[in-house]
């Protein structure tokens, strides 16, 4: 190797080592863009998840905020709005200092045309390599602010790590959700795209996968030789009352169950040893008819439909109940059933896994009845907080214990499905619960795309529910139940003739139409 050779790599190592600082800085900006900053989910949620995200991630030596909507609003109303967003008790100094650091960083945009967006661009180019586009606004808006991005923020830089976070309805139905989907890929790439669905970002629904991979002898009963039945279950105490012009172009159906209830139900029963387990599972769904669904709608919905809209009542349900097919030789012919509702009794988020005998091992404990089951609990009944609940006599791994969280007994004297708690291993979080939507934006930032959905799974859950969402629409008035009913209540009525339910839930109407 001649002189002038060396000369020239000595050069290139030393310019390179100089541009090190200035690459590792970059690497640690970030700029993020809020649009619909005002709206309910950014103020409830999105700013006080950037706020811990701020103080968390060490990684961020820099960060920028913009919250953007078409409305004008000075920008310390918009710091102020912010401020009220980000939960600070008033003894701690610590946060209260962070928290206004935090809003100096928040700077209110505009967002209303082109000309808006090239000027929000302009700051964007000029100042981070990181820049997260959070769009909280209802699909309708995204052709034009994706063109305006598009044409304006130079999204295909290479050095730029551009990410745009959507939030459902992700579609109405198939070809419409196919639509929206095809828009998205015009402008950005399928890495650039994250939907969120914040159930999978839930403190219990994300312990799912790794307990599946951290308990394979457990792991190895998930087929239809061992199980049961499984149930993915989110019935609610509040109702639609303030946002049924929403709710009754959408229905519990698109709301809950083709979504955040099918998401769920892909986590328990995929294959984890595929990273396209989550894509194969789905296709392995059977569609959805009306046949297989069981819709109920609590009394007094129509009457808040009418008062709220411009529509003389609704027959939409509130409730359902649908009966799920896997085909396949792992699940084939285990019943699967995925339940929502609104006005309940109580709020119940849970997966239950509840397995055949052959599942016990020989830590049987009379006492305990046949029904092994693994529930995954996000709350139930007495139980108001996350816990994780396996029966004793199933092979739970003795060194198993979540991330985070610690076993407890707390449970021993509590009815849990008609067993008592002591038939159970119980663990719960040992640290305060962050919301999802903390964990949505860790996960956004960190690019772990494993807690969003991607276009195949998305177009695949809409072939599954498109015949029921349509069915479900057109179906004669759904059987009523009383505000407050319990879910086993509503199971049953659901579960009787039809003419009997009309019967039950007219009892005092003194009428009964039923074609």
């Amino acid at each position: 190797m001649n002189m002038r050779v060396k000369e020239l790599i000595f050069l290139a190592i030393f310019a390179c080592i100089l541009t090190l600082p200035q690459i590792a800085a970059d690497l640690r900006t970030l700029d993020v863009i809020v649009v619909g900053a005002t709206g309910d989910l950014a103020k409830r949620y999105l700013w006080n998840a950037l706020y811990i995200l701020a103080q968390k991630e060490r990684n961020i030596t820099d960060i920028s905020l913009y919250g953007g909507a078409k409305s004008k609003v000075s920008n310390q109303a918009f710091q102020e709005i912010v401020t009220e967003s980000i939960r600070c008790d008033k003894s701690d100094s610590q946060c209260l200092k962070y928290r206004s650091e935090f809003v100096s960083r928040c700077q209110y945009e505009v967002l209303k045309d082109d000309a808006d967006y090239k000027r929000l661009c302009t700051w964007i180019n000029l100042n981070s390599s990181n820049i997260i586009f959070y769009l909280s606004v209802p699909p309708v808006a995204y052709r034009g602010i994706l063109q305006s991005v598009a044409s304006h923020c130079n999204i295909t830089d290479s050095s730029k790590n551009f990410k745009f976070a959507f939030e459902k309805p992700f579609g109405t139905d198939f070809q419409s959700s196919l639509s929206l989907s095809n828009l998205l890929a015009k402008y950005l790439s399928e890495k650039q795209i994250y939907r969120v669905d914040h159930f999978l970002s839930d403190a219990t629904i994300s312990q799912i996968s790794d307990f599946r991979a951290r308990n394979p002898d457990l792991e190895r009963l998930l087929n239809k030789r061992y199980v049961k039945r499984i149930e993915v279950t989110a019935v609610e105490t509040v109702g639609c009352q303030g946002r049924t012009s929403y709710y009754d172009r959408s229905g519990v159906v698109r709301d809950m169950l083709q979504n955040h209830l099918t998401e769920v139900l892909c986590l328990v029963t995929r294959d984890m040893t595929s990273e396209e387990s989550r894509l194969q599972l789905m296709k392995n769904i059977s569609t959805v008819t009306l046949e297989d669904l069981q819709l109920a709608q609590y009394k007094g919905y129509s009457e808040e439909v009418s008062m709220e809209t411009r529509k003389k009542g609704s027959s939409l349900a509130t409730f359902a109940r649908a009966r799920i097919r896997i085909t396949g030789p792992k699940w084939e012919n285990v019943p699967v059933w995925l339940t929502s509702g609104k006005q309940m009794r109580q709020k119940n988020v849970y997966v239950r896994i509840v397995f055949r005998r052959n599942a016990s091992n020989s830590r049987k404990i009379d006492a305990c009845g046949s029904t092994p089951q693994i529930v995954f609990v996000r709350c139930h009944g007495d139980m108001t907080s996350p816990a994780l609940l396996i029966s004793r006599e199933l092979p739970v791994s003795e060194s198993y214990l979540p991330p985070g969280w610690i076993e407890t007994e707390k449970f021993e004297n509590v009815s849990i499905f008609g067993q008592k708690g002591q038939c159970f291993v119980a663990f719960v979080p040992n640290t305060t619960v962050e919301h999802a939507y903390t964990h949505v934006i860790a996960n956004l930032f960190n690019g772990n795309r494993e807690d969003f959905v991607p276009t195949d799974a998305l177009l695949e859950s809409w072939r599954v529910w498109t015949e029921a969402a349509v069915s479900a629409d057109r179906a004669q008035r759904a059987t009523t139940y009383p505000k407050g009913s319990s879910l086993k209540t509503v199971v049953k009525l659901i579960s009787l003739p039809v003419q009997v339910q009309c019967l039950i839930s007219n009892l005092f109407v003194g009428r009964c139409d039923v074609r």
